[in-house]
């Protein structure tokens, strides 16, 4: 059980296998068409799950790090009922945009100017994974590589929680990952884009 408090055992190990084996569960117990729909809906359980374990989980949050684990629960869920709803892409953009002004505002703007930026970024990211849901491959490799690089400019500003969150984030979308290369077995709709963009959005403007 000491194994699982290790910090890398929490950023890469666990949410890369609950997302890849929750895919697998999900997708096997719904069946080859509910199932696969759903399956996506995984990478939620991964970066909750991790998170929470890295993190800690605290009511009422306070610090920015704090809210880090019940923002990704509200992208989870909202990806969920965004999956459930019909499959009009810009109703699921919406959605989206709409969360992250509400996550945005929650973790702190500084002014009308960042309130703006982070608006019209997170609009754009939103609108690009959106777009890209129609190719699973090629959303969740931009996702990952994304995360990525984000993990890299966490570690760069020195914050070694946030380079460990961002791994954290790129471990689970690997998961999912390995069930659309080099084979499509199901689709990265909106219980996956949602979480991985809202929860990198979250994560860049705690940066």
């Amino acid at each position: 059980m000491e194994l699982l408090h290790h910090p890398l055992v929490q950023s890469l190990l666990v949410p890369a296998l609950l997302a890849f084996l929750g895919a697998g569960v999900v997708r096997a117990a719904l069946g080859p068409i509910r199932g696969a729909r759903w399956a996506a809906a995984a990478l939620g359980l991964g970066v909750v799950v991790a998170a929470g374990m890295l993190l800690g989980w605290r009511w009422p949050p306070v610090a920015v790090l704090e809210k880090i684990p019940p923002v990704f629960v509200a992208a989870w869920l909202v990806g969920a009922g965004l999956e459930s709803a019909p499959a009009f892409r810009w109703r699921q953009w919406l959605g989206a945009t709409l969360l992250w002004l509400a996550v945005s505002w929650w973790l702190g703007w500084n002014g009308v100017v960042m309130a703006a930026a982070a608006a019209l970024v997170g609009a754009a990211v939103l609108a690009s994974l959106s777009s890209q849901a129609q190719d699973s491959a090629s959303g969740a490799a931009m996702s990952t590589v994304a995360s990525l690089g984000l993990a890299g400019a966490a570690l760069a500003a020195g914050s070694l929680v946030l380079f460990q969150v961002s791994l954290l984030l790129a471990a689970a979308l690997g998961g999912i990952g390995v069930w659309v290369w080099p084979k499509v077995r199901l689709p990265f709709g909106p219980a996956a884009t949602v979480v991985a963009g809202i929860a990198w959005l979250a994560l860049a403007q705690s940066v």
